[in-house]
């Protein structure tokens, strides 16, 4: 036993400072290709500086905060740090980075934007929790134990969000007894849902982080599909979503965010997206294509909403009656002509009329 490893047979180090361990002996020096990958480490038996210790992270606290900055590294991974503050704290904390005369000057204009945005459209200020209890279709989003759903157009399935971040695919009639459970750990915050026309799996979801779309085979006998099954459409700044609309022939996909002041067309089979921007409303709540697939209708969180004609993308802009409220609720009629919505402050429906050159609201 006196050759087996152990307490018992541990060799005493030698003079000076113990450095390490090399099979079996405790050895004062280091050899030189041990010396070289220690060299960057700290001396344990140095005092740490207060500034060094990091206090416990919040809540709303980035991940970086958890580490401590490094030190050079300018040549080695500054390119990256530069497009990971961009990505994580946006122009803001880019311009922050450097102490130039333009930088400040740069930054003290954008907070002066901002700050003129946010005082003409105050919902900019609110969380991302708070832009969806407000901008939902589902009263009492929060507590509301069923977030939203959605009818398949063309077969008798439902489509069901829960309040625990969870959809259950369910199909009326007794089709089939496997009812596919969807769930990501990025789908947080479900607001609205929009099955694909002409495709009998594909499902738009619209949560805090931005888009997702679902490939869920309705011959599939598994009730729980991996994330392999799902794609990702996200753009930066552009979420919470808060509204889906696919175009009746299924190639586009219009998302909205009240965050967001551009309307963003997506293809979601190549994943690409172009953004439409228009001055005023501060955001875009909600959108409803029409089925002639002509017309797209879009409300802002503001009094204002458009109608953009998807030939040559122009619109045509309309404020709500009276200056105050917003939309809460549109829908085309089967003909695509005629347009309805309700306001939030105007116990009326409105009806906008497309035939002929003229428009008209009631």
């Amino acid at each position: 036993m006196s050759s087996h490893p152990s307490l018992l047979n541990v060799p005493l180090s030698g003079t000076g400072q113990t450095d390490c361990e090399v099979s079996g002996m405790l050895v004062t020096g280091l050899t030189p290709a041990l010396a070289r990958l220690v060299m960057p480490y700290p001396d344990s038996g140095q005092q740490v500086a207060q500034c060094d210790i990091r206090p416990a992270a919040g809540k709303g606290d980035l991940a970086a905060a958890a580490f401590l900055p490094r030190q050079g590294g300018v040549g080695e991974g500054g390119g990256r740090n530069i497009f990971a503050v961009l990505w994580e704290e946006g122009v803001e904390g880019l311009l922050s980075m450097s102490n130039s005369t333009l930088a400040r000057s740069l930054l003290a204009m954008w907070r002066l934007s901002w700050s003129l945005q946010s005082s003409l459209y105050p919902h900019l200020r609110m969380s991302s929790q708070d832009l969806i209890c407000t901008h939902s279709t589902t009263q009492n989003w929060l507590s509301s134990p069923t977030r939203c759903l959605a009818w398949h157009p063309h077969t008798a399935k439902l489509a069901l969000a829960q309040s625990d971040d969870t959809i259950r695919i369910l199909s009326v009639g007794g089709q089939t007894a496997i009812q596919p459970l969807l769930k990501h750990a990025g789908m947080k915050g479900v607001s609205c849902l929009a099955w694909r026309p002409c495709s009998a799996s594909q499902l738009a979801v619209g949560c805090m982080a931005g888009v997702m779309v679902w490939t869920v085979d309705p011959t599939s006998m598994v009730s729980r599909p991996s994330t392999s099954c799902v794609s990702k459409l996200l753009r930066a700044g552009h979420s919470p979503v808060t509204s889906l609309a696919w175009s009746p022939c299924g190639r586009l996909l219009a998302s909205g965010s009240p965050a967001d002041t551009n309307l963003v067309i997506w293809s979601p089979s190549s994943e690409t997206c172009e953004p439409l921007r228009r001055v005023g409303g501060g955001g875009v709540s909600l959108v409803r294509w029409s089925g002639d697939l002509g017309r797209l209708f879009c409300a802002t969180p503001g009094s204002t909403f458009r109608v953009w004609s998807t030939g040559e993308w122009s619109c045509e802009r309309w404020t709500v009656g009276g200056g105050r409220g917003r939309v809460a609720a549109a829908q085309w009629s089967p003909d695509s002509s005629q347009l309805l919505f309700a306001t939030t402050e105007e116990p009326v429906l409105y009806c906008v009329s497309f035939m002929g050159v003229g428009e008209a609201a009631i």
